[in-house]
């Protein structure tokens, strides 16, 4: 487990303010008039350090707002025998944080002090109403007609607010208003955030029941935010079989995708059991929520169709969730994402992406999977199907303690550019043997002093490492933000 080393809180800003008041009005006899629920806004910034932090501590930025409207509900009028004779109009506040760490934050609220009551501008005026307690409602509804009080509870945001806020599900009875010394956890981004993109809020009501004195009442609430501090040790994995196990075939008996590569997922990729897994998803649950407009839609999956799945679920090396699904949108692809956007593989990488082990993609892009500690990769793509179309290493580093990569890419008949963005030379290798056979389409090709590019045709009789280079061999040099050179063809 990460240890704390140490914890910054530095108030970016930090400040109270009431937004103002309803003028007391009497209308005589027990007429009421409430007034403005404030709300005192806090702005912070935190940040923490681990063992091994993914951000520097001065680089982790928390800044919290909530929407600066004039809050109240609404004018309150009851006649003799205690009958409410309009509906009540209940307030919602809405947070906004904004944050660099992957491994999300906290959300709080509660009273400003550890008075709970709201409290008239009129220091003559002794009646009061009372937070509520969890006895005065059953399943979440309220329950007391005799007294007065107020409550609040969680509130679910969407991106697009479309109607009023309703109850949800819950059977929540402690919708009470907490003290300062005691906030209420409102929202928890953990590594993901599985519905929309805002955060919760909270949703307040009253409830009068018998007499109060002709005033304004106020209550104050306070905000604040806290970053996690989750162990970000990015996973390793240690073979392909585990890795793609869980994939099955399609209607046509094969495991094979256009691509695989690094996305963010959206709400509509969680599978129930990435939502449910309390280690990696939030178990905060609201109270209320409002209707919002659904999200774009996507075309079903077909064949490969699963459910997202959690790599390292279970994983006893306390590593970062690594997030497996396929894609509903663009190609259909496999697709992958962990909290820091890293992904390693172990020191035996030989048969990972093999037919063995993986489906088959088109286009394999590894530019985020960190390969520098493989120190054998023997048929590490080697393929018994048409294999991959083209392989992307982006700017990775090979390990200098590479000593195996016999078979390495054979059987990919179909390869035709093997990508790279760095200039490469893995011609050190001892044992090389048939790295390259059968790779009927493959082709270098890199820039030249001059700028002009240069090609390397494969041949039949040079597949080991001396080909398992940038310059003179096999592997596809990019060169980003310049053009991209054309393949060599074979005339």
């Amino acid at each position: 487990m990460s240890k704390i080393k140490t914890f910054f809180k530095r108030p970016a800003q930090a400040w109270q303010s009431i937004f103002g008041f309803l003028p007391m009005i009497s209308f005589g006899g027990i007429t009421l008039i409430l007034g403005t629920l404030s709300i005192a806004p806090n702005f912070m910034n935190f940040a923490h350090a681990e063992e091994n932090p993914a951000l520097k501590p001065s680089d982790i930025k928390l800044a919290m707002s909530v929407d600066e409207t004039f809050h109240k509900f609404n004018d309150v009028y009851l006649t003799s025998d205690g009958v409410d004779q309009e509906d009540q109009k209940p307030v919602a506040f809405k947070p906004s944080v904004e944050t660099n760490n992957p491994a999300g934050y906290k959300v709080f609220f509660s009273d400003v002090d550890e008075d709970t009551n709201m409290r008239s501008i009129d220091a003559t005026v002794t009646d009061t109403i009372r937070s509520a307690t969890a006895s005065d409602f059953e399943n979440g509804v309220p329950k007391n007609t005799t007294d007065n009080y107020w409550y609040c509870g969680i509130l679910q945001i969407p991106d697009t607010i479309t109607g009023d806020a309703e109850k949800t599900t819950s059977t929540n009875n402690d919708l009470s208003i907490p003290v300062r010394s005691h906030p209420r956890l409102i929202d928890e981004v953990k590594y993901i955030k599985t519905n929309d993109n805002k955060n919760n809020g909270i949703f307040c009501k009253v409830s009068i029941n018998k007499h109060l004195a002709t005033s304004t009442y106020v209550g104050k609430m306070i905000f604040s935010t806290i970053a996690n501090t989750n162990n970000l040790k990015p996973a390793t994995l240690k073979d392909g079989y585990s890795a793609f196990r869980r994939i099955p075939n399609n209607y046509a008996g094969k495991r094979e995708f256009k691509s695989f590569k690094y996305a963010i997922p959206t709400p509509a990729d969680f599978s129930t059991e990435v939502k449910n897994d309390e280690s990696i998803a939030s178990s905060v649950k609201p109270d209320y929520k409002y209707s919002g407009m659904p999200g774009p839609a996507c075309p079903p999956v077909l064949g490969n169709g699963f459910s997202m799945y959690n790599l390292t679920a279970n994983n006893a090396e306390d590593e970062e969730p690594v997030l497996i699904w396929t894609s509903s949108c663009d190609d259909r692809g496999l697709r992958w994402w962990s909290p820091s956007g890293t992904l390693k593989l172990g020191e035996n990488c030989s048969n990972f992406f093999s037919t063995a082990n993986a489906p088959r993609f088109d286009n394999l892009d590894l530019s985020g999977v960190d390969i520098s500690n493989c120190k054998n990769m023997e048929s590490m793509f080697e393929r018994t199907d048409e294999g991959f179309k083209e392989i992307n290493f982006g700017y990775n580093k090979f390990s200098p303690e590479l000593s195996n990569t016999r078979n390495m890419f054979k059987g990919n008949s179909k390869l035709e550019k093997i990508h790279t963005t760095t200039d490469l030379d893995l011609t050190y290798v001892a044992n090389s043997e048939g790295m390259f056979d059968g790779l009927n389409e493959i082709s270098g090709s890199y820039r030249m002093e001059n700028g002009e590019c240069s090609g390397m045709l494969f041949y039949s009789t040079n597949t080991d490492a001396r080909m398992a280079k940038t310059h003179g061999g096999y592997f596809f040099r990019d060169y980003p933000g310049k053009e991209m050179c054309e393949k060599v063809d074979r005339l």
